[in-house]
Parts: structure tokens; sequence; C-alpha cells
């Protein structure tokens, strides 16, 4: 699968670290601020204690590299142990290693946001869309990596309408970039169900992608993917009708990937879908009664 949408994903998800700023509001009185009220799943406004923890945040959150940003959290949090700020960084962190490319240092730095941030939804539904593409047959670990990106896909879904709504968005941007989380997390459990071999449940996925998001740009992925599943079932006909979608949603991105294999799918799958029907086969006549000649 694809990786996640930057454009809109990363819109979502400076909105953390945004907040976390925006609230970070210089100090006020010895004390410190104190927590705002929050949303579930969603992180609190929290505040920085004194100025000196406020600028090192700053700092360190508006760092672009994800090396640089990861080592500036690591050393935030080492400075500033009790700071209730140190959650959004490593939030941060994760989203600039899913943006790069780094599968592994985003499932690493991710474990640890999720430490701070359980609900984060962003974080979660990266991780488990790394779990389910990256994880192989032959991994030793293979079961407990799709359970785990199962356990993230299901807890982001729970999570998802928790998320703040980023100032630079739409109403319409934000419901959009929402249900896109959604499509990929159904996505997710549907990619890890197929690993298994479990094609009922990873069409079923699927179709919920396709169903919560039907102006995904980039559909196709998913839709072939449903193509597949229902091959593996013997839904020949239903097979043919997702994979002739998946073409024309394909031959409508000029160079897209998916065109071989959809074109591939349409040429097995329409003499299957268009055999006769098979007959069912006769049951079995009870053999005759023999008479038996009492000696």
């Amino acid at each position: 699968m694809k990786r996640l949408q930057i454009a809109l994903i990363a819109a979502l998800a400076i909105t953390t670290a945004a907040f976390a700023q925006d609230k970070a509001a210089q100090p006020t009185g010895q004390q410190g601020a104190q927590a705002g009220s929050q949303q579930q799943g969603a992180p609190s406004p929290k505040q920085a204690k004194t100025k000196e923890e406020y600028a090192a945040y700053n700092k360190v959150v508006t760092l672009t590299d994800p090396v640089a940003l990861e080592q500036g959290a690591n050393e935030f949090a080492e400075k500033y142990p009790e700071s209730e700020l140190r959650g959004y960084l490593f939030v941060r962190t994760a989203e600039m290693y899913q943006q790069a490319g780094n599968g592994e240092k985003l499932l690493e730095v991710g474990r640890k946001a999720l430490e701070f941030h359980p609900n984060e939804a962003v974080v979660l539904v990266m991780m488990a869309s790394e779990l389910a593409e990256k994880t192989k047959e032959t991994d030793l670990d293979r079961d407990e990596r799709l359970a785990e990106c199962n356990k993230y896909a299901q807890q982001a879904l729970a999570n998802i309408d928790a998320i703040p709504a980023p100032p630079q968005m739409t109403a319409d941007q934000f419901a959009s970039a929402k249900n896109q989380l959604r499509s990929d997390a159904y996505a997710s459990m549907g990619v890890a169900a197929y690993k298994k071999k479990d094609y009922a449940t990873a069409e079923q996925h699927f179709v919920k992608a396709l169903e919560v998001f039907p102006n995904n740009p980039d559909k196709e992925y998913t839709m072939l993917r449903l193509t597949v599943a229902l091959d593996k079932q013997a839904k020949y006909p239903e097979a043919l009708d997702w994979a002739k979608k998946t073409q024309a949603a394909a031959n409508a991105k000029p160079g897209s990937p998916v065109k071989d294999l959809a074109d591939q799918e349409v040429a097995r799958l329409t003499p299957l879908a268009n055999a006769p029907a098979k007959k069912p086969a006769a049951a079995p006549t009870a053999p005759a009664t023999v008479p038996v000649t009492p000696k």
C-alpha cells in the first residue's frame, strides 16, 4: 500500500506539536500552568513550567531533520524528566520519520510517543500501516506484528473523532483528512488479514476502507487488494467487477503502478466469471435392496 498521503496527514500531525507550542505559553506564577480541558483521546493542552523549559521545547519542536529532532527530544526528556511536553516531541519525531520513509525508526519512536499519548490517532495509523506493509510471511514474529497492527488500527478508529481541528484546514479538509485516517486504518487491518490468509476478513476491511473514504485519490491500491481477496475466495464475478473498477481508476492516473496488475486481473478473471455455472452433482442413488433368501 502507498504511504499515508503526506499533505493531509502532515496537516493533522503538526497539530499536536503546534497545539502544544501555542499552549506552552510563558508560564504564569511560580507553580506553572495547569493542564486545560482534554478531549478523550487527544493530548491535553499542557504548558511549560518554566521559561527555560518553554524555550528548550520551542528550539527542538521546530527542527525538520528527524535524526536531529530525535536527538533533541531525547535530550529534552533527559533535562526535563517531569515535563508534560516530552511526548509531543516524540510524536513529532515519529511523524518526521514517516515523512522520510524510515519505517523502522517510525516504529521505534512511535512506540515511545505512545507511552505519552497512547490515543494519538495519527501515530497509531502510521504505525498500523507500517506494520501491515512491512511484515513478511517468513518473519518469526509475524503474528505478533500483525496483532500489533490490528491493535493500533482499532485504537485509532476509536480516537479519530477526538483529533483537534487544525486552524489551517477548512471543515471539509479536516473531515476528508479524518476519513483518510479511517480508510488507512481499515486498509491496514485488511492487509493484516490477507497476510494471514483470512481472505473473507480482508475483504470486509477493504470494503470498509473504500466506503469511509470513497474519494481517496489512491483508492486503486485498496481496490486491487479487494479484487485479489475476492479472487482468492473464488468470487469471480465480484472480483471481475472490482478489477474493472481498479483498471478504470488506474487508467485515470498515467503511470500508475497498479495498471498492469489490474489489467492482468481483468484478463484472468473474465473467463472465470463468464464460465457457465456448474450444475450441482446429483445426490448418490441409494443402493437397491437385495432380497435375501433364508437358507
